[in-house]
């Protein structure tokens, strides 16, 4: 009982073959191997280089401006992006008003040291113009803790009397026209 033959032949069982047996397929239709479309894949590449060229421009610019820049090499003019400062003042009947600001003027501007205490003082008054025509004076210190900035697109430029005013389309859908110095 040395192999395999003599336990099946003390067993009564037959010995089993296997069989292998090939098994051919045919199929109704010929599939044709895939054939890639060349104006797909030349497509494709052109996305990819359009993608290499947006990611190299997006890594130089760091903020709007420059993006604006970078954006207006090779192509046509885009309007500029520019910060227009605004401040919430005392409306007529004491409620906060949200004003543009379109000019300043320096009113008093005293930088002094005490001869007491020997501590620096500063007495600067601003003189603020507003888009709606009405100004107001405050602590220079107090505009410059209080205003804030809003987005706008320039639309337009001209000069007046030597001075530059851009005209410019703002986050809230008005425009404006304001002093080349009292933007960004």
């Amino acid at each position: 009982m040395s192999n395999i033959e003599d336990i099946t032949k003390d067993l009564g069982k037959p010995k089993v073959e296997p069989k292998i047996e090939k098994i051919n397929v045919k199929l109704d239709k010929d599939i044709p191997a895939p054939t890639p479309d060349m104006d797909i894949i030349k497509t494709l590449q052109a996305q990819i280089e359009q993608m290499r060229e947006q990611n190299k421009v997006l890594f130089e610019s760091v903020d709007k401006a420059r993006l604006a820049k970078a954006r207006s090499k090779g192509r046509g003019k885009e309007n500029s992006i520019v910060g227009i400062r605004t401040i919430m003042v005392e409306g007529k009947d004491k409620a906060p008003v949200l004003k543009v600001i379109v000019g300043s003027q320096s009113i008093v501007d005293d930088v002094y040291q005490d001869p007491r205490t020997g501590t620096w003082k500063e007495n600067q008054q601003v003189k603020l113009l507003f888009a709606d025509g009405t100004s107001e004076v405050m602590m220079l210190v107090m505009f410059i803790r209080n205003y804030r900035m809003m987005s706008s697109e320039e639309i337009g430029k001209s000069t007046e009397g030597g001075e530059t005013f851009l005209k410019l389309k703002a986050e809230d859908g008005k425009t404006y026209k304001i002093n080349v110095k009292s933007v960004n």
